[in-house]
């Protein structure tokens, strides 16, 4: 599977005629934005946007996700959910 998406990901850069020539092409269409500071939060890629939205995207997997609550709720003391 790993080896599929490697031989895609050199064909494309093939097909293109490199990465220099993929990044050229990129930033002439304007899919080159890093660090967009815009604070709208209309803007689809932002800066914030990603910072702010990815945070309550990686504290609700990482923090809230029922499996979590489950660990926390499962123990009633500490000592307990060290053993």
């Amino acid at each position: 599977m790993l080896a599929g998406l490697i031989i895609i990901v050199v064909a494309g850069f093939v097909e293109v005629g490199g990465v220099t020539k993929l990044f050229e092409i990129a930033k002439e269409g304007q899919r080159l934005e890093f660090f967009n500071m815009n604070p709208s939060i209309y803007e689809r890629h932002s800066f914030y946007n990603t910072f702010i939205f990815g945070t309550f995207i990686y504290g609700s997997m990482f923090s809230i996700s029922q499996i979590n609550t489950q660990r926390i709720c499962a123990v009633s003391t500490l000592e307990n959910a060290q053993l």
